[in-house]
Order: C-alpha cells, then sequence, then structure tokens
C-alpha cells in the first residue's frame, strides 16, 4: 500500500551491527560504534536520537530502539520492512509511514508521526500508536492506546486495549474486549464486542455483529442502521445493551435473548425481523404495541417491551453536542473552558446519576472520573441558555 514510497538502490549487508553512541544524523559514521554509516542487513541498535534523512529497508537484519533511544525522520520518508527484517521498538519511532510487509514487529514505545500504518504481518502492539491512516491486512492484537484517523480493518483484529478513530471501517474480523470509540463507521463482516463499542455520530452494519455478553455495551450517539442492500443478511445479535440515542432503522435482522436490551432515543423502524426474547425500548414509542414507531416487518412474541423510559434525559432534541477531551480517560476529563455558571451531570446508561457538580464561567470544566468504573457515560452541561452533552469512555 505505502511501498511505492520507497525506491531503495542500497545492497545489502548480512551479519554486520552498529549501536547508537551519540545523538545525531544517521548517515554521519560518527552516530555509530562502527565507525560506519549502517545499512540494510545490519543490526542497529539506538540508544540517542538518531535522525534519517532517507527512505529506508529491512529485510534482512533489523533495527531495535530502546528505552532511551528515538528514530526520528529529517523530512517526510517511509520505511519497509520485509521478509526477514525486524524492528523493536521500546522508545520512540517517528516517521511518515511505515509498511511491515513480512518480518517481524514489536512495539512496546511509541509510534508517532505516521501518515499510514500498513500492517501485512502478525503485529502484536504493547506500546502507542498514532497515525492518520492504519490498514491491517494480517494478525492484529493490540494492547496499547492507538488513535488514528482512519482505520481500515482487512485482517483479524483483536482489541484489549483502547482504540480511537474518527472513521472506523471493519471488512474482515474485529474482536474487542476493550474500548473502540470512533465517529462514523461501518462493518461489513463480523464484530464481536464484549466490551465498548462506542460511536460519536452513525453507524452502519451490513455484516455480522455479536455484542456477546450480558456487560457489553454499544453506544451509537446518533443514528444506526442494520441492512446489507446486497446479500440482505445484515444480522445484530444482542446479550448486553445497545443504545441509538437517535434513529435506528431495521432492514434485516435483530436477535438475541432475554438479558439483552436496545434503547433507541428518537424514532425506530423495522421493514425486517426481529427474533429472539430481548427488550425493545423507544423513548418516543407509539401509544399501542409494537411500541416502535414504525413496523411492517415481522416481530417475534417473545420481544418485551420496556414500561419507562430507557436513557433518562438522553433523548434530548434541545441538547448541543459538547467536545470533551481526553476521550477516552481514566483520570479526568475537561469539558473545556464555559460562558456561564451552571451545573454539570454524569450519567450511566441506565440515566442514573453517577457523580454532579457545579461549573463557573471564566473557567476550564475540569471533572475527575478515576473513581467510577469503566463504561459509557453521559455528561450532561445545564447552563441558563442551553443544555450541552457528550458521550463519554471511562477506562
Amino acid at each position: 500500500m505505502i511501498a511505492y514510497l520507497l525506491t531503495i538502490g542500497i545492497s545489502q549487508v548480512n551479519g554486520q551491527s552498529a549501536t547508537s553512541i551519540a545523538d545525531g544524523p544517521w548517515m554521519m559514521s560518527t552516530t555509530w560504534d562502527c565507525g560506519c554509516v549502517p545499512v540494510d542487513g545490519y543490526t542497529v541498535t539506538i540508544n540517542h536520537n538518531v535522525v534519517l534523512a532517507s527512505d529506508y529497508l529491512i529485510s534482512s537484519g533489523g533495527i531495535t530502539i530502546n528505552a532511551s533511544g528515538t528514530l526520528s525522520e529529517s523530512g517526510s520518508h517511509g520505511m519497509l520492512v520485509t521478509t526477514n527484517g525486524t524492528l523493536n521498538i521500546a522508545g520512540t519511532f517517528s516517521f511518515s509511514a511505515l509498511a511491515i510487509q513480512g518480518g517481524t514487529i514489536h512495539n512496546t514505545g511509541t509510534m508517532s508521526g505516521l501518515d499510514s500504518l500498513y500492517i501485512d504481518a502478525n503485529f502484536d502492539n504493547q506500546g502507542t500508536i498514532l497515525t492518520q491512516k492504519l490498514y491491517t491486512q494480517n494478525s492484529f492484537a493490540n494492547e496499547g492506546p492507538v488513535t488514528v484517523t482512519d482505520f481500515l480493518n482487512n485482517a483479524v483484529t483483536v482489541n484489549y486495549s483502547t482504540i480511537s478513530a474518527s472513521n472506523f471501517t471493519n471488512a474482515l474480523s474485529f474482536e474487542n474486549y476493550g474500548v473502540i470509540s470512533f465517529s462514523d463507521g461501518v462493518n461489513q463482516n463480523l464484530v464481536s464486542n464484549k466490551n465498548t463499542f462506542a460511536s460519536t455520530h452513525d453507524f452502519l452494519n451490513m455484516g455480522w455483529f455479536y455484542n456477546i455478553v450480558d456487560t457489553a455495551i454499544v453506544s451509537i450517539a446518533n443514528n444506526c442502521t442494520n441492512s446489507d442492500s446486497i446479500n440482505h443478511d445484515a444480522h445484530i445479535y444482542n446479550v448486553g445493551s445497545v443504545m441509538v440515542f437517535n434513529n435506528f432503522l431495521n432492514l434485516d435482522t435483530l436477535d438475541g435473548i432475554s438479558i439483552g436490551s436496545f434503547c433507541v432515543g428518537q424514532h425506530s423502524a423495522n421493514y425486517g425481523a426481529m427474533l429472539g426474547s430481548f427488550e425493545f425500548c423507544d423513548n418516543t414509542p407509539p401509544a399501542i404495541a409494537p411500541f416502535i414507531d414504525f413496523n411492517s416487518g415481522y416481530i417475534n412474541a417473545g420481544i418485551t417491551w420496556c414500561t419507562s423510559p430507557c436513557m433518562l434525559g438522553l433523548n434530548e432534541n434541545d441538547h448541543v453536542k459538547l467536545a470533551v477531551f481526553p476521550n477516552p480517560s481514566s483520570e479526568f476529563i475537561n469539558a473545556g473552558l464555559q460562558s456561564e455558571n451552571g451545573r454539570w451531570m454524569l450519567l450511566d446508561f441506565s440515566g442514573r446519576v453517577v457523580l454532579h457538580g457545579l461549573f463557573s464561567a471564566a473557567k476550564d470544566c475540569i471533572i475527575e472520573v478515576s473513581g467510577i468504573n469503566a463504561g459509557l457515560y453521559q455528561l450532561v452541561l445545564t447552563g441558563y441558555s442551553e443544555t450541552r452533552s457528550a458521550i463519554i469512555a471511562v477506562e
């Protein structure tokens, strides 16, 4: 995908090593203990701040960046790891483009400054990744925080930590044991969620989506559609909680058991099939059963309808979207500078207030969240002129 960035004509040298002895440019022999300039085939160890001003190929040998080391670029360059190459990062790696098309990669440090990261090799990430584009073409196990603008998964990916994306597309298999949050997303194949799966805008399910345990939460802050216009086999199977804060449209199949629940803040429509025995709640229900706004499909007799509103206070049309940071967070959230005095509340998915307090004009509204359970919450700020809200994830 990004291999075109690399046109490298350096002859390969096997079995030699070079270790940094000072901060400096890669191409200066005084940077290395060998008094040479390492090329592809060398075993390179970086303990200092080393700057590389060209593209680089690792087809054999490798680069190890220890905790005290940094490898960064001068200009805009790419690195390609293939066949028998190795890249081990315990310190900091900062390049515009990195393609892993074989070989071995380990990250327990920080990968940053990336415009694109292409993974076509087994990769168990235990560090931090900051990239604009992430494309997975091989097995990817994530155990560290990942922040990405565009995430395309075309592999078997398992997330144990936190992934924060603007756009999320799953084209093969995504299994989530941690927290994934994104703005807009689409599932084209298989998602298995066992913790927190959150969209701050819209989500389209075209494949199979399993919300597979009773503690699993799916939160869609705007609209959710379950539909495959080609094969008509989009399927959501829910054992946990699915919350859609605006409109929910089902054109194919919803399924689940009695402990599973769907909660819709605004309009709900079913033109497909609702199977199983899950609970369905609509905060704007019609007066008679079935309590779904528009229905011309099939609804199984085992479906139950809640008798009280779900997501209390979360379905107000006049809420202004609020930007908070960091999100997700395990310590605090900052709702930014306030223009008036007012009150804030933090609600869980059932509408229960878990934290509350006051905020002041001309000051940042900072809220400590380290003492509450991990999960999704809604932050609501009420002032004299408007109500603002945001969905936040607590780690």
